[in-house]
C-alpha cells in the first residue's frame, strides 16, 4: 500500500485537530447550557473565553492547515463571524479598536471607587444562553465536515493496515519519513 502524502497527513491533521478544538468548543457550550455559570459570574465568563479560544483555534492556525471560512454556511456565518471577532479583539488581544457592545466600547477600562479602595477593570464577555444555544448547529456540522475527511483517511490508509494489537501511534508530518504512522512509545 502507498503511504499517505505529506499534504494529505497535513490535511488530515487540520481536520483531526479542528474537530478536537470544535468538540471542546461544544462541551463548553454544553456545560454553559446546564445553568451553573450564571451569566455574569466568573465560571460563565471562563467557559467564554475556553469556548471562543477553542472554537477560534482551527480558523487562526497559519494559513497552511488554517480552515478557510467558506465552510461556514450562510445561514452560520453572523454567528461565526461574532465569535471571531469576540476572540479576535476581546479574548485573544484587547484592541484600540475593539467592538461596540450595547453597553458600550468592550475594550474600556472602568475605574470603580468605592470607599476609598480603587480598582482597576476590563470588560470581559459573557456568552449569552441563546447565542450558546444558537453555535450547537454550526459546531455540529463542522464537526460532520472534518469527520468525512478523517473517515476518508482513516479508510484509505490506517484501517488496511491495522494490526492486532492495541496501540497509539503518532502521524509524521516530516516531509520524507521512514514511517508515517510511529508507534508512541
Amino acid at each position: 500500500m502507498k503511504p499517505p502524502s505529506r499534504e494529505e497527513r497535513i490535511l488530515f491533521w487540520q481536520h483531526a485537530y479542528a474537530r478536537s478544538a470544535f468538540i471542546d468548543a461544544d462541551h463548553y457550550v454544553a456545560k454553559i447550557l446546564e445553568g451553573d455559570a450564571p451569566l455574569g459570574s466568573l465560571d460563565r465568563k471562563a467557559l467564554t473565553a475556553a469556548f471562543v479560544g477553542a472554537y477560534g483555534r482551527p480558523f487562526k492556525q497559519r494559513k497552511a492547515v488554517r480552515l478557510s471560512e467558506d465552510i461556514i454556511p450562510t445561514e452560520h456565518r453572523d454567528t461565526h463571524n461574532s465569535i471571531i471577532q469576540i476572540r479576535d479583539k476581546i479574548v485573544a488581544h484587547r484592541d484600540l479598536d475593539g467592538p461596540v457592545a450595547e453597553w458600550g466600547f468592550v475594550s474600556e477600562l472602568r475605574v470603580d471607587i468605592k470607599a476609598g479602595e480603587m480598582a482597576i477593570n476590563t470588560r470581559s464577555p459573557f456568552i449569552s444562553d441563546e447565542t450558546a444555544q444558537a453555535t450547537r448547529p454550526l459546531i455540529a456540522h463542522l464537526i460532520s465536515l472534518a469527520d468525512r475527511t478523517i473517515d476518508d483517511f482513516v479508510r484509505q490508509y490506517i484501517m488496511p493496515g491495522v494490526t492486532p494489537e492495541d496501540a497509539s501511534y503518532v502521524v509524521s508530518l516530516e516531509e520524507n519519513p521512514e514511517h508515517w504512522l510511529i508507534l508512541e512509545k
